[in-house]
């Protein structure tokens, strides 16, 4: 699997960018408590090698599933 060397948001998405110079994004909307929170809660998030962490929101995101995702529903942005 590649490497997450970055994590960034907009005012819809979350996005990974790996190694590979490839972009994956989710959106805050297929997420309830994403989607519920406000722009400042979800720039509140934490990383690992594993995946994203939004303690105050109780929401975990792996780096694996923007992967995965990507290839069945061709959400790679580039």
């Amino acid at each position: 699997m590649a490497k997450v060397i970055k994590v960034w948001t907009d005012a819809e998405r979350i996005y990974i960018l790996t190694d590979k110079g490839d972009v994956f994004g989710e959106r805050f909307a297929d997420y309830p408590r994403l989607a519920g929170a406000d722009a400042a809660a979800r720039s509140r998030f934490e990383c690992d090698n594993i995946g994203i962490r939004w303690d105050a929101l109780d929401e975990d995101l792996s780096y694996r599933g923007f992967m995965v995702e990507a290839k069945k529903e061709a959400k790679t942005i580039r």
